[in-house]
């Protein structure tokens, strides 16, 4: 599943580079509607990827803020990847490889520390 969300990301960096480089250029250096606008967006793709994630056996009873906390991880992990590919020269394989192989890395060392993470309290 990492893998494929990684590599599906990737697709779309390299096919819609124009819109990922505005997105990732306004989010920190725009000012005005478009970064809150961005904000907002991202917070969204979050909140919907930590009811993804309340999908798994595992999280079912985790917190909602908890949840939240774990896709913006996430969220944060990958728009990184997005400005690492921004920042190679397209058509440079191993150098997209690389970066690819330490997305997965990041979302593994993320996920593998989700069973650590103190269950809910649970009342009696």
């Amino acid at each position: 599943m990492i893998r494929a969300s990684v590599h599906t990301l990737h697709r779309q960096v390299r096919a819609h580079e124009a819109h990922f480089r505005f997105v990732t250029r306004e989010r920190y250096a725009g000012t005005g509607p478009v970064p809150r606008a961005i904000a907002v967006e991202l917070r969204m793709f979050a909140g919907d990827l930590a009811v993804d994630l309340a999908r798994f056996e595992y999280l079912r009873d985790w917190p909602t803020e908890d949840l939240r906390l774990l896709a913006d991880l996430i969220v944060t992990a990958m728009l990184g990847t997005v400005a690492e590919l921004l920042d190679t020269r397209p058509g440079d394989t191993g150098a997209d490889e690389r970066i690819l192989q330490m997305a997965q890395k990041r979302l593994r060392m993320i996920l593998l520390g989700v069973p650590y993470w103190p269950p809910p309290a649970r009342s009696t």
